[in-house]
């Protein structure tokens, strides 16, 4: 989720709109404020290329494994996610806890 833009010319008092531009500096480089994502938990099977539906309004390009509940060899096709759904292959039956997105 990304913070609101804020329009700092509408901001009268100088120490506020300083320190608002230090703040809107300070989210600007934090890695996770620059991410529009979301958190999922699913279950996969043993196979190739099983479809996930991920639920978000956009193609996600990233994906960060939060946790692997039986320690599964996970691997995500990265190249056929679309606006629906992420594919994801696993050796074995397991339950993962991902953060998807796109990091801006």
């Amino acid at each position: 989720m990304k913070p609101p833009k804020l329009i700092f010319k509408e901001i009268a008092d100088p120490q506020a709109s300083t320190n608002f531009l230090r703040l809107n500096d300070f989210h600007a480089k934090d890695p996770f404020g620059r991410m529009s994502g979301e958190f999922r938990e699913f279950e996969v099977g043993n196979g190739a290329n099983q479809k996930i539906q991920h639920n978000l309004s956009f193609t996600p390009k990233d994906v960060i494994l939060l946790h692997n509940s039986n320690n599964a060899t996970v691997s995500f096709n990265y190249a056929k996610f679309d606006e629906t759904f992420l594919y994801v292959t696993s050796n074995a039956i397991t339950t993962l806890r991902i953060v998807v997105g796109r990091y801006e």
